[in-house]
């Protein structure tokens, strides 16, 4: 080997070195880039958890408690009330005995057409 063609190898060594170098660093900063970036997901992540947390206790305490003015027996009357309207609906003439629905606000708007 004669020092023209030791010259050449040795400049394309530190061609391909110059360019791993470049990639390196770049590579370097995106890892950087990334690992602050996972520091900050991981705190949004523990505060969001905390914050759950919170929620799950106030759900766990009763605070869908009845109304004031709830009572069984008001209940039982409007069941009643819906099932005899049922009823009634079913011996309708209305669409083969299948009429609109008349609840507590009175006939549908089918009902009202003439």
């Amino acid at each position: 080997m004669n020092l023209e063609s030791l010259n050449a190898r040795l400049e394309q060594t530190e061609a391909s070195l110059a360019h791993l170098e470049r990639n390196y660093d770049a590579l370097n900063s995106v890892i950087i880039d990334q690992s602050r970036t996972i520091t900050r997901l991981q705190k949004q992540l523990e505060i969001l958890g905390e914050t759950l947390r919170g929620q799950d206790v106030d759900r766990t305490q009763p605070h869908n408690q009845k109304p004031p003015h709830y009572a069984p027996e008001q209940v039982r009357s409007l069941r009643r009330s819906v099932s005899a309207d049922v009823a009634l609906s079913e011996k309708s003439p209305y669409l083969g005995g299948a009429a609109p629905y008349r609840g507590a606000l009175g006939p549908t708007s089918e009902a009202r057409r003439p």
